[in-house]
C-alpha cells in the first residue's frame, strides 16, 4: 500500500485482533463449547507475538478486542497486556449484556487506563439481550462515559437494535466483520439489515480479514470494498485483521488481503480505511492512549509483508 506500510511516514491502525496467554493458571480459559475452530492453540497468539508481527510488517498500534470464546468477560489478560504496552496496544473490553450490571460494568471500565472501547457480544448461543431494554441501558452508560462501541450481533439482530442505536447522536459505534452480513458473491445482500444502517452516521463498519474471505469466487475482495463504500461512504470503513482467529499463515497475509482488497482505491481512500477513520473514530481517548503512534509519528520501521 505504497507508504502506509513499513518504512513509510503513514501508520497503520490494526482495529481488530485478539489476544491468548499461554498462561492458563494466571488468565483462566473459558472456553466457548459452540467454538467453529479451535485457532487459539495455535503456537504465538499473545501480546509478544503481536507486537513482534507488528514492528515486521509496520503496525503502529493495535486494538485489541476481548476474545470472548477464550475468557468470556474476564478482561484481566487485555487490560495487563494494554497497560504494559501504552504506546501500541489498545483495549476494547467485554462486558456481559445478559447479566445483571452491564451498565455499571462500562462506567467502571471507562475509566481504567488504556481501555477506548466496549465490546457488546450478542452471538453466543442463547444470548437474547438485543430484544429487551439493555441495549439502551449500556449504550447510554458508553455515551456518558464517552467510550465508543463494538457491537458483535449478526446482521438478523440489527433490527431490533436500530431505534436505539439512533438515539445517541454523539456515540461512535462500530460494527465487527460488518455485521457477518449475507453476500451475493462481493456483494451486500440487497435485503441485509446492514444496509439499513448506511443512514446512520455515527456507525460505521470493520472491513476484517474474516468479512473479506466470505467472498466468494469468481468475485473478489476489492468488489465487496466498493460495495461497502458506495453504501458507508469512505469515512466509516475501518481495516481490521482480526489475528490470530480469522485462519490465514501469518499476520503478513492479513495486510495482503487488505492490500488486494484496496488496490484500486485512491491514496487518500486508503489512508483512511488503514488508519485515519479508526483514529477519528475512537477520537481523544485513543489518543491520550497510545499518544504519538495515534498522531502519525511513526513507531515501527519494519519492512514489507
Amino acid at each position: 500500500m505504497g507508504d502506509e506500510r513499513g518504512g513509510g511516514t503513514e501508520r497503520i491502525i490494526d482495529t481488530h485482533v485478539h489476544l491468548v496467554s499461554d498462561d492458563t493458571a494466571r488468565y483462566r480459559r473459558q472456553i466457548n463449547a459452540n467454538a467453529t475452530h479451535q485457532w487459539w492453540t495455535r503456537e504465538g497468539c499473545d501480546a509478544e507475538a503481536l507486537l513482534r508481527n507488528m514492528e515486521a510488517h509496520g503496525v503502529d498500534v493495535a486494538l485489541a478486542v476481548q476474545a470472548v470464546g477464550i475468557y468470556g468477560y474476564d478482561n484481566t489478560y487485555l487490560l495487563d497486556e494494554v497497560a504494559s504496552e501504552p504506546g501500541h496496544l489498545a483495549g476494547v473490553v467485554a462486558v456481559d449484556m445478559d447479566a445483571d450490571g452491564a451498565a455499571e460494568e462500562i462506567a467502571r471500565l471507562s475509566s481504567v487506563p488504556g481501555v477506548v472501547g466496549v465490546r457488546l457480544f450478542a452471538v453466543s448461543p442463547g444470548s437474547s439481550w438485543v430484544h429487551s431494554g439493555r441495549a439502551d441501558e449500556a449504550l447510554d452508560a458508553a455515551s456518558r462515559s464517552g467510550l465508543p462501541v463494538v457491537l458483535t450481533v449478526f446482521d438478523h439482530q440489527l433490527p431490533p437494535l436500530t431505534p436505539s442505536l439512533t438515539r445517541y447522536p454523539t456515540l461512535r459505534i462500530a460494527l465487527d466483520h460488518g455485521a457477518f452480513p449475507k453476500l451475493d458473491g462481493a456483494r451486500i445482500h440487497p435485503g441485509s439489515p446492514l444496509l439499513e444502517l448506511s443512514t446512520v452516521p455515527t456507525v460505521s463498519v470493520k472491513v476484517s480479514s474474516h468479512l473479506l474471505l466470505e467472498v466468494t469466487s469468481p468475485a473478489s475482495p476489492a468488489e465487496l470494498v466498493d460495495d461497502l463504500l458506495s453504501s458507508f461512504g469512505p469515512d466509516r470503513l475501518m481495516w481490521g485483521s482480526d489475528w490470530p482467529q480469522t485462519p490465514l499463515p501469518d499476520y503478513g497475509s492479513h495486510l495482503q488481503l487488505a492490500q488486494r482488497a484496496m488496490s484500486g482505491l485512491d491514496h487518500d481512500t486508503r489512508r483512511r480505511l488503514m488508519s485515519r477513520n479508526a483514529a477519528a473514530w475512537l477520537g481523544g481517548r485513543f489518543v491520550n492512549s497510545v499518544g504519538a503512534a495515534a498522531q502519525g509519528d511513526r513507531v515501527h520501521n519494519g519492512g514489507q509483508p
